[in-house]
């Protein structure tokens, strides 16, 4: 668990870093955005956490979908769509 929490508060560290205005934008190379990138590790961490707890994943309803492997959306986009 200390690695966890040792990759956690780097992780909290870099994106702190990270503006309003870098968070969405999508570097050569990659399929996402970097607000898509920090999405999908939290999602990803949570449920590898709580698969091994035994129990339901507690996210934020549509995180699962929107930040699990493999798919792709604008943070833009997605504010549009729900607010």
């Amino acid at each position: 668990m200390d690695q966890l929490e040792f990759a956690r508060n780097v992780t909290l560290k870099v994106a702190q870093g990270i503006t309003e205005e870098n968070a969405d934008v999508i570097p050569n190379g990659y399929p996402n955005s970097l607000r898509w990138q920090l999405g999908h590790i939290n999602v990803s961490v949570v449920g590898i956490v709580f698969h091994f707890a035994n129990e339901i994943p507690n996210l934020p309803e549509g995180y699962m979908e929107l930040f699990k492997t493999g798919t792709q959306i604008h943070w833009m986009e997605y504010n549009s769509a729900f607010n």
